[in-house]
């Protein structure tokens, strides 16, 4: 049993301990392609064992931290626009150690494929008339009842019949 005198300073031991001792995380920097560091990128510390994940994102220097994390076997796992996904899998943390996971991102591909074809063209350029055959059924269908057979050229696309003034 505790003494009652002791109490006091085995909670502030402990608290100490929580706090200072027994450090261990994750901690690295992302660059591009280049080697260039980068800002804003989104880094995960997900826990294989429990499934546990946590989230940060890299400061201006590219560099990213997962401190105080519990012991474990981690999946560390980054994430930007424009680059292909990096997993490096198996990243075991343990007391009073810090493993840096060193992260080299790859450019995205991109497949496209642009299709052009080619059709004629249907704009007669030699020639500046323009006809169409009227066939006798169709004539013989449409009321001409007063009206001129001029009037039949109305049928014909692209063709506006002129008012007439009287």
């Amino acid at each position: 049993m505790i003494s009652q005198r002791y109490l006091p300073g085995l909670l502030l031991f402990t608290l100490l301990m929580k706090c200072f001792g027994a450090a261990a995380g994750i901690t690295g920097t992302v660059a591009d392609p280049s080697g260039a560091v980068m800002a804003g990128v989104m880094v995960t510390a997900r826990n294989s064992d429990t499934g546990a994940a946590q989230k940060t994102v890299t400061n201006s220097e590219g560099v990213y931290a997962f401190p105080g994390l519990p012991e474990g076997r981690y999946v560390v796992e980054v994430e930007h626009a424009g680059f292909q996904p990096y997993r490096s899998a198996d990243v075991a943390v343990v007391a009073n150690n810090t493993v840096r996971v060193e992260v080299q991102l790859t450019l995205e591909t991109h497949g496209e494929a642009i299709t052009v074809s080619e059709s004629a063209s249907h704009l007669e350029t030699t020639n500046t008339q323009m006809g169409e055959l009227i066939a006798a059924r169709q004539a013989a269908s449409i009321p001409v009842n007063g009206r001129s057979y001029t009037d039949l050229l109305a049928l014909q696309p692209g063709v506006i019949p002129a008012s007439r003034s009287v």
